[in-house]
């Protein structure tokens, strides 16, 4: 995999949209799952426009799972600098076998490893919120 820099972009298009998460738990979920619907359709469409597998010009996928990195999570500058860095490691580095998502088919293979590498780092900004 050749690194472009495109999955830096959109996690940074994450980072200016997710102050418009909602707070509250129910509507914040249903954003999230609109976010992640919206992004699947498009991923799908754009590998079929672009002609690649999870073609690297496709950043819909980082900006959802940004936002799933801080979903329901304070937006301070600190949580949202934390979650930026922690997406980036988990999106890079792909722990736990969360590169097999991205054997699902179309949209749901661009977005998905991404999707759960954010709830992943969510998990880990929430603990780390609890001990301090």
């Amino acid at each position: 995999m050749r690194w472009t820099g495109a999955g830096f972009i959109g996690t940074l298009m994450g980072v200016g949209t997710a102050r418009y998460l909602p707070t509250e738990v129910f509507r914040g979920i249903l954003a999230l799952l609109g976010a992640l619907f919206i992004s699947v359709a498009i991923s799908d469409a754009a590998e079929d426009y672009l002609g690649n597998k999870d073609d690297q010009r496709i950043v819909i996928d980082e900006w959802v799972g940004y936002l799933a990195s801080v979903i329901l999570l304070p937006k301070t500058p600190l949580v949202l600098l934390s979650g930026f860095i922690l997406f980036r490691i988990v999106d890079t580095l792909k722990p736990i076998g969360i590169n097999a998502f991205a054997k699902l088919p179309g949209g749901w293979g661009v977005v998905m490893d991404d999707f759960v590498g954010g709830l992943l780092v969510n998990v880990c900004l929430r603990g780390l919120l609890y001990l301090v």
